[in-house]
C-alpha cells in the first residue's frame, strides 16, 4: 500500500480545487470539503509519526501503518496529540483516518468502460474456472482488502456472494436501488460467503452509536440515474460515486463513518459483528480441502492472521492436511508460507494476471 503515498497527495490536490468549485461541478462541494478536511488531518498526523525516527520511508507513506499508529494511541487512551502547535483529539484523528483511507480504496481498481484494456482479463478467466470446476459451490473467500473488486467481478460473472453478518442494516448508496450487486443474506446455500476481515468501503457505522452497533452495508449497483451530480453509469457500484459519502449522510445522518479497520490486534474489540466474520473465516480454514492464497504476502507483522491460521490448522485434528497453493511472484513470500505451514506448498511465482488457464485449473481444481 506504500504506492498510495503519491496517489493520496495527487488526489488531495485535485480535491482542494473541487472543494471550492461552482455548484455545477460533478463532485458536490460538501463531499469534497469533508474529504479535504480528513486529508489535512491525515497529513498532519503522518508528519507527527515521521518524527519518531523509527519509520522507514516506505512505512511513512503507507496509509495502513499511519492508521495503525492512530489506533494504537487511541486504544492507549491518549486523548489528543499536539502537531505544529495545534491540538487534535485522537478520536477525531482516527475517524478522519478512516474517511481518507476509505477514499483511497473507494475506486481501487475496477475495470472501466472508458478504459476496457486497463486491466487484464484475469478476473473473467478466474470466474470461468470457478464455474467450470464447480468450486463456486464450495468456496469461501477470505480477504483483508477493503475494496470491492471481488464482489463486483462476482456480480459480473453471475456468482452471487454473501457477507456472513448475522445482523446488518442494509441500505443503498444511490438513488436507484432497482439492481443489487452483493446481497446481504443469512442464507449461504447458493451464495459464496466473503469474509472481509478488516471491514470494507461499503461498510459504515453510526458514530453516535459506535462500532459496537450493527454496521450499515450498502449493497446496490447504480442504475441509470446518476448519484447527485456525479457521472455514474449502471455498470459501476453506487458506493464508488464521488458523492457517495455525501449521499449516504444526507439519507441516513451525518454521523455515518466508513467502517475501515486497521490491521491491529484491537480490531475485534467492541465489534461483535466482526467477531462473527472472523469466526466464519476460522471455520472455513479448519474445514477446507484446499486453501489458495492469491496476492497476500503473509507479512511477519500480521501476527493476528498467523495466529488465526495456526488455530484453524490445529482444529483440523489428525485428518488429511489441506493442499496449500500460493500465487505470488515473490520468493520471500514463498519462504514465509513454508515457514508458516512447516511443510511443502505449491508455489506459483506469478501475479494472477499472468497465470495461464491451464495453471488456474490446476490451482482451483480438485
Amino acid at each position: 500500500m506504500s504506492e498510495f503515498g503519491d496517489a493520496s497527495q495527487e488526489y488531495f490536490e485535485r480535491l482542494q480545487k473541487k472543494a471550492y468549485a461552482p455548484p455545477g461541478s460533478p463532485l458536490h462541494r460538501y463531499a469534497a470539503r469533508m474529504l479535504v478536511d480528513a486529508a489535512k488531518v491525515f497529513y498532519a498526523f503522518r508528519a507527527f509519526c515521521k518524527k519518531s525516527g523509527t519509520l522507514s520511508c516506505e512505512d511513512a507513506n503507507n496509509l495502513e501503518t499511519t492508521f495503525s499508529i492512530a489506533e494504537a494511541m487511541r486504544e492507549a487512551d491518549i486523548p489528543n496529540v499536539e502537531i505544529d502547535g495545534r491540538s487534535y483529539a485522537m478520536n477525531q484523528v482516527y475517524r478522519d483516518m478512516q474517511i481518507w483511507t476509505w477514499k483511497m480504496y473507494q475506486w481501487y481498481p475496477l475495470r472501466s468502460r472508458r478504459k476496457p484494456d486497463a486491466y487484464p482479463q484475469a478476473y473473467d478467466l478466474f470466474f470461468k474456472v470457478l464455474k467450470d470446476t464447480g468450486v463456486q459451490n464450495r468456496l469461501v473467500v477470505i480477504t483483508t482488502n477493503y475494496d470491492l473488486v471481488y464482489e463486483f467481478e462476482a456480480y459480473r460473472a453471475n456468482i452471487p456472494c454473501v457477507y456472513p453478518l448475522e445482523h446488518v442494516q442494509e441500505s443503498e448508496a444511490g438513488n436507484d436501488g432497482r439492481s443489487r450487486f452483493c446481497f446481504v443474506d443469512a442464507d449461504e446455500m447458493h451464495r459464496v460467503p466473503i469474509c472481509k476481515l478488516h471491514g470494507s468501503v461499503n461498510y459504515f457505522y453510526d458514530d453516535a452509536c459506535g462500532p459496537r452497533c450493527d454496521p450499515f452495508v450498502f449493497t446496490d449497483l447504480a442504475g441509470k440515474t446518476p448519484i447527485g451530480k456525479s457521472r455514474l453509469t449502471e455498470r459501476v457500484p453506487a458506493i464508488l460515486a464521488d458523492e457517495a459519502i455525501w449521499n449516504i449522510r444526507e439519507k441516513l445522518g451525518g454521523s455515518l463513518t466508513p467502517e475501515i479497520i486497521p490491521p491491529t490486534y484491537a480490531k475485534l474489540t467492541g465489534r461483535p459483528w466482526l467477531r462473527a466474520v472472523w469466526n466464519r473465516a476460522f471455520r472455513a480454514l479448519a474445514n477446507a480441502e484446499k486453501i489458495v492464497f492469491i496476492g497476500y504476502s503473509m507479512p511477519d507483522s500480521d501476527g493476528f492472521m498467523r495466529a488465526l491460521i495456526h488455530g484453524a490448522m490445529a482444529a483440523r485434528g489428525s485428518g488429511s492436511p489441506a493442499q496449500i497453493d500460493v500465487v505470488d511472484p515473490s520468493e520471500a513470500t514463498r519462504r514465509r508460507y513454508e515457514r508458516l505451514f512447516r511443510r511443502g506448498i505449491r508455489s506459483w511465482p506469478k501475479r494472477l494476471g499472468n497465470i495461464t488457464e491451464g495453471e488456474l485449473y490446476r490451482i482451483l481444481g480438485t
